[in-house]
């Protein structure tokens, strides 16, 4: 464990003056912080990358996939998006977007017995 020297020390064959680094075994650690002849070198926190807020193409493109069921062309702008939402799915992007199951029974019922 790494440790801190609060005074003047010897450690196995070191001789440590007060703020030097030196590595202790876990249980020497443990009596030198009783003592107070050495501290626990603080570990770092750590850093998480911030995200940024989610701009307006980015909740277009969500939009565009909840609303169609299928990821949009990534060379549209937002104006696109936003009119092919307005706009909607067209029958043939409902019938994909349709369960396999749904579209069997849907053609069930135009069967002529």
């Amino acid at each position: 464990m790494k440790m801190i020297a609060n005074k003047r020390l010897t450690y196995g064959t070191r001789r440590l003056q007060a703020g030097d680094e030196f590595e202790a075994s876990p249980r020497d650690a443990r009596l030198l912080a009783a003592v107070s002849r050495a501290r626990l070198v603080p570990e770092p926190q750590p850093t998480y990358p911030r995200v940024p807020p989610p701009d307006g193409i980015s909740m277009a493109r969500a939009e565009y996939e909840r609303v169609f069921n299928k990821r949009p062309f990534m060379g549209w702008d937002e104006a696109m998006l936003r009119e092919k939402i307005e706009a909607g799915p067209t029958v043939n992007e409902q019938r994909q977007a349709a369960p396999p199951a749904a579209v069997e029974s849907a053609a069930n019922l135009f069967k002529a017995d």
